[in-house]
């Protein structure tokens, strides 16, 4: 299929030839706003500042523009928060990153539990980790059984995951026989009239 193109080239001779003119000047953008970043980080886990951020430009559309933060590298060592400040071109505030480093696990210690033979045992619902700050917080568990088998005296260990955490939690139950108390048959009824 042929496209023509000379009618058009003519009406735009024509309308160039009776002095019509166009007065459209190009619109000039330029970034209105850079919305503060907020990013979480792992204690002692690498992290680096992202390469570029997004801008909102004065048409309100949004662009991702290269920074140049005054800090190279980032350090995780330590939990808290820090502030990095990022210079794009074109923009003459600062660009705003919050780094909060939060503490993970650094161990969950196995727990132990007593049971009776025979009884119901119930599997608990959180464990309590230590955390790579040194602080206790608590975490839900997955068992791999839905209960505790408790029909046979001995040790029984059951295996738990929680997320965030790379290796198994251990419950050791300790079933134990039941206490049979046997009646005192050693004594007198006395009867007070």
């Amino acid at each position: 299929m042929k496209v023509k193109f000379r009618p058009i080239l003519l009406a735009v001779a024509v309308f160039m030839s009776l002095g019509f003119t166009t007065n459209v000047k190009a619109a000039t953008l330029k970034i209105k706003e850079i919305k503060n970043i907020v990013v979480t980080a792992n204690q002692g886990v690498a992290r680096t500042l992202p390469k570029t951020v997004t801008v909102i430009m004065s048409n309100n559309t949004k662009k991702l523009c290269s920074v140049k933060w005054n800090v190279t590298k980032v350090s995780t060592v330590k939990v808290g928060k820090q502030l990095f400040y990022g210079t794009v071109v074109g923009y003459s505030k600062k660009a705003v990153l919050t780094l909060n480093v939060v503490p993970v696990i650094k161990e969950i210690k196995a727990i132990t539990q007593n049971a009776v033979k025979g009884f119901s045992c119930e599997l608990p619902k959180t464990v309590n980790a230590i955390m790579t700050n040194n602080t206790i917080k608590s975490f839900a568990v997955k068992w791999s059984v839905p209960k505790v088998e408790t029909q046979k005296v001995g040790k029984q260990t059951i295996y738990g995951t929680v997320v965030g955490y790379s290796k198994k939690v251990a419950l050791i139950v300790n079933i134990t026989a039941p206490i049979v108390v046997q009646p005192d048959t050693d004594f007198m009824l006395i009867s007070i009239d």
